[in-house]
C-alpha cells in the first residue's frame, strides 16, 4: 500500500493589473451597403494591452474585447463580421431603430501579442455610420501553477476582486454606459461543474484547498466572452447612449500554495 505524503510550498500572490483601454472618438464615417473587404478598423494585441501579473501563472488565456459603435438615422439592420489574423471568426445582424446609437461588443477568445483582431460592419441603409472603437483584453482560465497529473493543486486560497468595486474596462469617450453587468461574474470550478460557485463583487472567498479544472484552471470568466459569448458579438443599441458596453467586476488577486501529493 502507498503511503501519500502532502507538502505544501511557499504562498503566492498573483495580483492582477489591467490596461487602459485604447479608445478612439473619430468622425462620422459612412457604412457601406455590402460586406467591405477589409474590416473597418483592426488592433494588433500588444503586450501593453495585456493585463500584467505580479507572478506570472503557469497559464492564461486572454480574452480581447473590441466595440465598435455608431449610429441609424434610418431603422435599418447592421451587419457585423469578427476577423482575426484575417480569417473570419463569426457574423451576425442586428435590428437598429431610427435616430438610434448601437454598439457591436465582440468578444475574442484565446488571444496572444502579434494577434490581430477586427470588426468590419456595414448597413442595408445609406445613412448609417460608425464612428468609435475600443480595444480591452482580460484574462481567464487561470493556472497558478501546473497540475502535476493531478497531483498538485492550490491550497490556502484566497481570492477577491478588488478593494472596492470596480467595473472593468472603463470607458470614457462618447457618451458610455456599461451595460447591465452580471452579478456574479467570474465562475470558479469546482471537481467537473464548471458553475459551481461564483464570485461577487467585495466578497473574499477562501478555501483549504481548491481542485484545478482540467481545462479551466482556477477560474473562468462566466459572461462575455468565455463560457458565454466567446468569438461571437453582442450589438447593444440605445436613443441616448454610445458605446453602450460589457463589462465586468474582475478579480484582482489571487492567493494560494502549491500542496502536492507525493
Amino acid at each position: 500500500m502507498t503511503r501519500l505524503i502532502p507538502s505544501i510550498g511557499s504562498k503566492k500572490i498573483f495580483t492582477i493589473t489591467y490596461a487602459t483601454p485604447q479608445e478612439s472618438l473619430l468622425t462620422p464615417t459612412t457604412l457601406p451597403t455590402t460586406e467591405p473587404t477589409d474590416p473597418q478598423f483592426t488592433y494588433t494585441i500588444a503586450n501593453s494591452d495585456l493585463p500584467v501579473f505580479s507572478i506570472k501563472p503557469f497559464s492564461v488565456k486572454y480574452i480581447a474585447c473590441v466595440y465598435g459603435a455608431g449610429k441609424f438615422v434610418t431603422a435599418g439592420t447592421l451587419s457585423w463580421r469578427m476577423v482575426k489574423n484575417g480569417a473570419s471568426v463569426a457574423t451576425g445582424t442586428a435590428s437598429v431603430a431610427a435616430n438610434t446609437y448601437y454598439t457591436v461588443n465582440a468578444f475574442f477568445l484565446d488571444v496572444v501579442a502579434g494577434d490581430v483582431v477586427g470588426l468590419k460592419l456595414w448597413s442595408n441603409q445609406t445613412d448609417s455610420n460608425w464612428d468609435y472603437k475600443a480595444l480591452f483584453c482580460y484574462p481567464t482560465r487561470f493556472f497558478p501553477f501546473p497540475l502535476l497529473n493531478y497531483k498538485q493543486i492550490p491550497a490556502s486560497v484566497r481570492i477577491w476582486n478588488s478593494d472596492s468595486p470596480t467595473l472593468y474596462p472603463t470607458l470614457t469617450l462618447g457618451n458610455p454606459t456599461p451595460w447591465v453587468p452580471y452579478y456574479p461574474w467570474c465562475g470558479f470550478i469546482q471537481n467537473s461543474d464548471s458553475r459551481a460557485w461564483y464570485i461577487g463583487i467585495t466578497y473574499t472567498y477562501t478555501f483549504d484547498y481548491y481542485p484545478l479544472h482540467a481545462t479551466y484552471g482556477l477560474y473562468r470568466i462566466w459572461y462575455h466572452g468565455d463560457a458565454n459569448n466567446a468569438n461571437t458579438a453582442s450589438v447593444q443599441t440605445d436613443a441616448t447612449y454610445r458605446p453602450k458596453y460589457y463589462s465586468n467586476y474582475l478579480n484582482i488577486k489571487v492567493e494560494c500554495r502549491p500542496l502536492r501529493i507525493e
